[in-house]
This record gives C-alpha cells, structure tokens and sequence, in this order.
C-alpha cells in the first residue's frame, strides 16, 4: 500500500518513482535562495519532459556567454519569451533576428567608427520601408540606393559618391542628382554635357588670375564663345588669330555693326576703307 511519513525521510541512495505516480510537495513555501524551497535540491536537476514553472526562475550562476553553449542558461533549442525581455549585457546574435515588433536601443552611445555606437552591426543591413536619422551619416564605403532617399540633416560621405541612374537633366528640378539649394564643390568640376544656366543666375569665376594664354585665365573655353548681349571686359583682349582681312566680313575680328574707339588706335597692315572716312 501507501507510505506516511510525519517527520523527515532520509533516504541514501536513489528515489525511483515508476508507474503513474509523481513526486509532490503540498507546501506553499517561496524560494528566496537554494534550499529553502518547496522542492530543492543540492546537486543538479534533469528533466526529460516538459517543467512549468508559475514563479520566476532565478539562475544565480554568473558565468558570462562566449558561445551558443556557455553561460548560465543554455538552451539546445528555441527560446519562446511572451513578454518583455532585458539584457544587461552585450546581445550577440549568431543567426538572423526577426522583430515581429519595434526594436528599441534606449543606449545613446553616439558612432564615431562602424565598430562602435548604440547599435553595431558587423554585417549588412536590409530595410524595406523609411530610415529616420536625427544625427550626421557617415559612409566609409560605396553607399547604394534602389529607390527614393529623404534626408533632413547632413551627410559626411568619405569616399566617392557613384550615381549610376543615367537620367538627363533638363531643368533645375530633373536629372540624377538635383537640389533644392545651392551645390558648393570645393575642387574641380567635369561636366561631360551642357551647363545651363537658368532664371537670374550667373556664372562667375572670383579667382583674379590673369591670362597669358588661352587655358590659364579664370574663364576659358577650348572652344567658342557665344555672347548674346554685351560683353564688359575690363582688361585687355588679346586675339591670337593672324587671319588677314580682305573684306569687312573677313579677319581675326569682325562686326556687323559699328566700332568706337575712345583713344588711339595703331594698325600695322593697311587700312582700307569702303566707304565715306570723316
């Protein structure tokens, strides 16, 4: 039959329950440390089955986490958490994370390397929808955009920025890469097409390097000048061209119009004139 026992049972050796029968305890004493629970016991615990648990499981082992196998509580499976977790310390994540939810670094480390900061990751990282950025961005390396990018603050790109969309430009608000306001370029510009110069703008130079020759002046063009309305020169001109004139409409300089001239004016050919010289 059954066993009672009124007082403490010590036994020696081992405990084996067979059968359907189970191991209860029917006091309601909380545990505050190791054995003054319920059930506790001095050495390890093995359960090959499920163990639910109405209270809150405390592990005061300290042993950190190097690896998927060390620390205080390993687990060879999955870990299911329904609520709330905190992580006192680093998170290493081994495999890939998925937040059904929003994810939250209240850390405020700021990022001065791609090895530091709230949030590091030593890899890449996918985002389907919008990134908001409060403070700079830095890229050390090729940064690639599949579709449109917002950004409301400033951005330090260290290396070479590549724009491989193709799109021409045909006013200020098309083309690969437009601005709101100004583009300020601290070193040499190319421009591989047309430089179109809209609205009320200008296009200075505010170097006050001379010319002595066609390619050193702070304006200069390996090809023609075309100028619809008035040219101010305030310093000489000086044309190259050695093209004889055998008509009005022939020689190093030409105009359709009239030409004043407030001083001297010396001519080392001959001067022909075809009409009335007052």
């Amino acid at each position: 039959g059954g066993l009672g026992v009124a007082k403490s049972a010590y036994i020696g050796a081992n405990l084996d329950v067979t059968g359907t029968g189970t191991v209860r305890s029917t006091t309601t004493a909380s545990s505050s440390a190791v054995g003054d629970a319920a059930l506790s016991t001095a050495g390890g615990l093995g359960v090959a089955d499920n163990a639910m648990i109405a209270g809150t499981v405390v592990v005061e082992d300290t042993t950190p986490s190097t690896s998927i196998t060390t620390g205080s509580v390993t687990t060879a499976g999955g870990l299911g958490v329904a609520l709330n977790t905190w992580i006192g310390g680093t998170a290493n994540v081994a495999g890939a994370t998925t937040s059904q939810g929003i994810l939250t670094v209240s850390d405020a480390t700021g990022s001065t390397a791609t090895t530091d900061g709230a949030l590091v990751v030593g890899g890449g990282a996918g985002i389907a929808e919008n990134v908001f950025i409060g403070g700079s961005v830095d890229i050390a390396t090729a940064l690639v955009v599949d579709t449109t990018s917002t950004l409301t603050g400033a951005v330090g790109i260290a290396s070479v920025v590549t724009v491989s969309d193709a799109t021409d430009a045909t006013d200020a608000s098309t083309g690969s890469i437009n601005t709101d306001g100004g583009l300020g370029v601290a070193k040499s510009a190319y421009i591989g097409a047309n430089l179109d110069v809209t609205g009320t703008g200008t296009v200075r130079s505010t170097t006050t390097a001379s010319s002595s020759a066609v390619g050193d002046a702070a304006l200069s063009t390996a090809g023609g000048l075309g100028v619809a309305d008035n040219a101010m020169i305030a310093g000489t001109v000086v044309v190259e061209d050695t093209t004889p004139s055998t008509s009005i409409t022939t020689g190093s300089v030409t105009t359709a119009g009239g030409l004043g001239v407030a001083l001297n004016t010396w001519i080392g050919g001959t001067a022909n004139v075809a009409s009335a010289t007052t």
